[in-house]
């Protein structure tokens, strides 16, 4: 599918920034600020339209309800499944007042049927009562590795113009030139959209991130 083809390189875009800003003699950009800002429009368009698709297991252990995913790099999860059902996702006050009201002890324990998260961590409820190797299957947008000066771009080719678009309303915001800048912005917001519609993606649940990522500026 034309949509997923990825030939384009990280220097691609600090040539066509420098060539449409006007700055190839890197007088008032440096290429660690193009590249931070390439890290940048990178994440938010796999964030979403939910590009960079993974899927994880963790072991299921009897009478444990807390699980930590750090190891899958987790940006957003999609949906937890538990021997081949889909989890209810709730949120951590709703869980809470849920257990609270029906279990306060938090005795029962059966096949799951919902989950929360805390923290980083996965609470199951009610809690396993048997222990399942690879009993948890985690659908999730998988935090991207950072671009480097000399590799390649982690987005397909059909986002390259997303990405050029977000480092010029970074370099023109730099500038102290607003109305640019924001136009930019415009551009990669809207162009975003237009992909996401192409992808023919159906609408699903996706729950809160569960890794924080430090905004670059």
């Amino acid at each position: 599918m034309g949509l997923n083809t990825t030939t384009k390189r990280v220097q691609d875009i600090v040539t066509d920034t420098r060539r449409t800003f006007g700055d190839e003699a890197s007088v008032q950009i440096s290429d660690d600020d193009i590249l931070r800002w390439i890290n940048t429009a990178q994440r938010e368009i796999l964030i979403s339209n939910r590009i960079l698709k993974s899927i994880g297991t963790t072991d299921v252990v009897a009478n444990q309800s807390e699980y930590s995913l750090s190891n899958l790099n987790v940006v957003t999860i999609q949906s937890i499944h538990y021997g081949g059902r889909k989890l209810e996702w709730r949120s951590f006050q709703d869980a809470e007042e849920y257990i609270m009201t029906s279990d306060p002890l938090k005795m029962l324990s059966s096949d799951p049927l919902m989950w929360y998260e805390w923290g980083g961590v996965i609470n199951l409820y009610p809690v396993p009562q048997t222990s399942v190797t690879g009993g948890l299957k985690i659908y999730y947008i998988k935090e991207p590795t950072p671009a480097v000066i000399d590799g390649a771009l982690i987005v397909p080719d059909a986002y390259y113009e997303n990405v050029l678009q977000f480092v010029l309303s970074k370099a023109y915001e730099l500038d102290e030139d607003s109305e640019n800048s924001q136009f930019k912005l415009g551009q990669f917001t809207d162009r975003l959209a237009t992909l996401s519609e192409q992808e023919n993606t159906p609408e699903i649940d996706t729950y809160p991130r569960i890794t924080i990522l430090a905004e670059d500026m």
